[in-house]
């Protein structure tokens, strides 16, 4: 009688937990992303049989105006001009992260958070600061307004809920109930009782 007790008691409490973590992930709301494809490309005025020539150029400057736009500076201007989601701009890595091998100008513009809109905005303030962070460089280096590296975004995706967290979520919820029910229910048999057939 004891042991029936300490079962119900330990499986109500498993469902009792199980219950609200369920409830907790259904009330949470979805995730927004909006992603582009960032490319950095020569000024109109350059021949096209000098693009192989000057690619790495393009890799070198799209990673460092990446690494400006991801820094502590710019990150307060985009919170300051309304930027309240999280975002990232990174160059495109063929390779992996020990050894990166960026072997087109390309970057990727991610922003993410709880709101669509808040997603959409800070995508387009990043955008903007991206530009004028690009500009802004080859300002101060000196280049005319024709000789300048450029950036377009291309691929938007605009605001999309990521799709399927909540289900895997409470999958993987149910699943660990019942595992956790099962090893509760086996604790809890009595030692040296085994059952006939």
């Amino acid at each position: 009688m004891m042991h029936r007790l300490a079962r119900i008691t330990v499986i109500t409490l498993a469902g009792i937990v199980a219950a609200t973590a369920g409830l907790a992930i259904l009330r949470s709301r979805p995730v927004y992303t909006e992603t582009a494809t960032v490319i950095f490309t020569l000024p109109s005025t350059s021949p096209v049989e000098t693009y192989g020539g000057q690619v790495n150029s393009l890799i070198a400057t799209g990673s460092v105006v990446s690494q400006v736009v991801m820094g502590p500076q710019i990150a307060a201007r985009i919170k300051k001009a309304g930027g309240v989601a999280s975002y990232d701009l990174a160059m495109v890595n063929l390779y992996n992260d020990d050894y990166p091998d960026f072997g087109y100008p390309e970057a990727s513009l991610t922003v993410s958070s709880a709101s669509a809109a808040s997603t959409h905005q800070t995508f387009l303030i990043a955008r903007r600061m991206l530009r004028l962070v690009l500009a802004g460089r080859q300002r101060q280096a000196g280049a005319r307004p024709r000789r300048r590296i450029a950036a377009s975004v291309i691929g938007d995706t605009g605001p999309v809920a990521e799709a399927g967290s909540r289900k895997r979520a409470m999958a993987g919820l149910v699943l660990l109930a019942l595992v956790g029910g099962g090893a509760a229910w086996n604790l809890m048999r009595p030692a040296g009782i085994h059952h006939r057939d």
